[in-house]
């Protein structure tokens, strides 16, 4: 304990250093995001290392700054490519992945639900009058799994 107060003084002396571990562990989960493989060890020593010297907060409030950027992208390009349906399923793929992240790499339990308001917010919230414009369509196909679907995330943010 006294060796982590010395080294976290030290660390608060070296403003950089906590940034580089910071956009470090950053830059490993926008990897992952894109498909790379990633050292998992190395990032779960990351966000343990950052935890325990008491930066992990530096490191949480950039992470949902980025996830708002990068899921920002990704549902406007899911938008232009993507059917209802389609769109649908990555959404619900990629908040599971997120959640999968987040247990995975033992990130705090308290940064779950503010990721998952964050995801829902850029990929659902942002673009619903866009997205429920296509329920008709999907009443008409008679696609029950995908009107379930939709009806299933948007209960989620409250919009039903």
């Amino acid at each position: 304990d006294v060796f982590r107060r010395h080294f976290r003084r030290k660390l608060a002396a070296l403003p950089q250093l906590c940034s580089t571990a910071v956009e470090g562990a950053l830059r490993l989960v926008q990897e992952e995001r894109d498909g790379k493989a990633i050292d998992q060890q190395l990032f779960k020593s990351l966000i343990e290392m950052l935890r325990s010297l008491s930066f992990y907060k530096d490191f949480e409030s950039k992470f949902f700054e980025r996830t708002t950027e990068f899921y920002r992208k990704e549902s406007e390009a899911w938008l232009q490519r993507c059917s209802l349906a389609d769109y649908l399923l990555l959404s619900e793929e990629h908040l599971s992945k997120e959640k999968r992240r987040c247990d995975h790499y033992v990130l705090d339990p308290a940064t779950l639900q503010p990721l998952l308001e964050v995801l829902r917010q850029e990929i659902l919230a942002q673009h619903a009058q866009r997205l429920l414009s296509g329920f008709s369509e999907l009443v008409r196909k008679v696609e029950v799994d995908h009107l379930a679907r939709l009806y299933q995330q948007y209960k989620d943010i409250g919009a039903l």
